[in-house]
């Protein structure tokens, strides 16, 4: 498991090293700016905040996960937005024992989170076709971002889908945020849920 760890200043990398260390971890690479997570192949990202912009969206899509330390009960929901395989988010006092865990669970594929913080996701809204604004409906995704969006519905990582179309996961980036644009979506799981409203997936 390599880990990447997200925090805008020197003092909060730091602490974040430091209680990575202390679970017995070290860090693969750290990232400051979006443009510094580029070239990173790490899989899982270690922040004290939940990333925000379109630039770290597209930064955070080839790791498998993100955990969030210090996090509150509200970045549950904003972590499940980002749509990565893995998730967590941690309390500030979390143990370097339990730290540990989070991140080999995020790694595995899975959502961490205080019992008490978890709750259903809201319910879909589907609007019906004719509701769908009409430069949405022009939109015409094109053959290969339809490929991608199969597979982000199927849930595959960056890497996977590359993998499975034989293109770099630069290109796929570069097809996802094609694909976010057309369907005016900011996140994988809006990105299908708009598809599947326009008829344009079908699971």
């Amino acid at each position: 498991m390599d880990i990447l760890l997200i925090a805008p200043s020197a003092r909060r990398r730091d602490q974040l090293r430091e209680r990575l260390l202390g679970a017995g971890l070290v860090p693969a690479a750290e990232a400051a700016v979006p443009s510094d997570a580029e070239d990173v192949t790490a899989s899982v990202g270690l922040a004290d905040a939940v990333p925000e912009g379109r630039a770290w969206l597209q930064a955070l899509m080839p790791l498998q996960g993100l955990a969030v330390v210090g996090a509150g009960p509200t970045s549950v929901d904003r972590l499940r937005d980002l749509a990565l395989t893995g998730w967590a988010a941690l309390p500030v006092d979390v143990s370097p024992t339990h730290l540990r865990q989070a991140l080999e669970m995020v790694d595995a594929g899975f959502g961490v989170a205080p019992s008490d913080w978890m709750r259903p996701s809201p319910a879909t809204v589907v609007v019906p076709r004719t509701e769908v604004d009409d430069d949405l409906q022009d939109a015409a995704l094109t053959d290969r971002e339809t490929d991608v969006l199969d597979l982000l519905a199927e849930g595959l990582s960056n890497q996977r889908i590359a993998e499975r179309l034989g293109i770099s996961p630069h290109t796929v980036k570069f097809h996802i945020a094609s694909i976010y644009d057309k369907l005016d979506a900011r996140t994988r799981t809006q990105a299908v849920r708009h598809a599947l409203d326009r008829g344009l997936l079908h699971l």
